[in-house]
């Protein structure tokens, strides 16, 4: 599976950076392509926009600033919605809301989508663990597994109901 990182920032750059650590063929982009210097020197490819990297990739992983930032890496001329999206595995690691997800992802008819917020603030015995909030549907988390391998870590299962947008715990 080739997988491609957009968000190459403090969060981001090290996320992509395990990615291929774990041997995983990995496209990269960021608006800035310093960001992407250490991750081209492990081996990583570098594309020049969102709409050539859905064209090379099965998976795209975008860990973003935050709503507006993912909005544009979605709907801009050269985002992601620009190329074509069939039968692709979108992850977005942007922390942001359930409602603004449900909203953003109606355009993706033929994508699997995981929302697997991160958020680095939930206090933790490990100042280093980052907790991923994730909404999925099973198969499309299953499918998540090849690319990004688990591990054990806790997770926050947003409430279900449709009135509320939060989180309970593992």
């Amino acid at each position: 599976m080739k997988v491609g990182f957009i968000g190459l920032g403090t969060m981001g750059g090290n996320a992509a950076k395990n990615i291929i650590r774990a041997g995983v063929e990995t496209f990269v982009f960021d608006l800035r392509r310093e960001a992407a210097t250490d991750h081209l020197s492990m081996g990583a490819t570098w594309v020049d926009s969102q709409r050539e990297m859905i064209s090379h990739v099965d998976c795209v992983v975008s860990m973003l600033f935050g709503p507006p930032h993912l909005d544009a890496v979605l709907n801009s001329s050269e985002g992601l919605l620009s190329g074509d999206c069939r039968g692709k595995l979108w992850i977005d690691m942007t922390t942001s809301s359930p409602r603004f997800m449900r909203d953003l992802i109606k355009p993706f008819v033929s994508v699997d989508v995981i929302d697997a917020s991160v958020i680095p603030s939930i206090p933790s015995a490990n100042i280093n663990a980052t907790t991923f909030m994730i909404a999925e549907k099973a198969s499309d988390l299953i499918r998540g597994r090849e690319p990004l391998p688990a591990t054990k870590v806790d997770y926050y299962r947003a409430n279900t109901d449709g009135n509320h947008d939060h989180a309970v715990g593992s």
